[in-house]
Formats: structure tokens, sequence, C-alpha cells
């Protein structure tokens, strides 16, 4: 997901955008919030470090893609979001495993 974040900075600062305004918030709003999802989240689950809260933001953020932009969009577009979003899920229910700051910190 961090492949798809880092592009999308160069589009929040470059003036008006064409990002898709989702749940009454300016076009703006919803792109900071998803790239504060995707890039810290994607961090955070690459150290193993709170893996299930940002599995949770991030299982949002892609629930949102699917149902609200990419709604009238056929399968094959809206089929990697639905990977990442089935991934999220089995993240959340599973934790991070032994090899994670997780793990560490709670032994």
């Amino acid at each position: 997901m961090l492949s798809k974040g880092l592009p999308k900075v160069e589009m929040l600062f470059s003036g008006p955008n064409t990002f898709p305004a989702v749940l009454g918030m300016s076009s703006q709003l919803s792109l900071a919030l998803t790239l504060l999802a995707q890039i810290i989240g994607s961090l955070l689950i690459l150290a193993g470090a709170a893996t299930r809260f940002a599995a949770l933001i991030l299982l949002v953020n892609m629930l949102v893609a699917v149902v609200v932009a990419h709604a009238n969009d056929p399968f094959a577009k809206a089929e990697p979001a639905l990977h990442f979003l089935l991934v999220y899920v089995v993240l959340l229910l599973t934790g991070s495993g032994k090899f994670s700051v997780d793990y560490l910190i709670q032994k």
C-alpha cells in the first residue's frame, strides 16, 4: 500500500486535485486522510508495530475505496482494492506474529 500512497503526496501539494470527495469531506481532506492511512499504516505494518490498529485503519480506507470510489468501476479496476481489503481483514484477525515489534513488546 505504501507504493500506492507515495505517488499521491505530490497530488496533495500541487493545488486542486482530482481525488474524490467522499463522506462529506473535501477532496483535500479526503486525500490527506488517505495518505495518512496508506503511508503511516503501511510503515506500522512493515515494522510489526500496532499491526491490528494499522490494519483496521487501512481496512476502513480500502472499504471506502471499494464501496465509494470504485462503486461504478468494472471489477478489474476494483479488484486490487478488494485484495488489499482481504489482506487487512486477515491481519486484523491474526495480528503480526512472532517476528514483530508487537511480539517483543508483549513478551
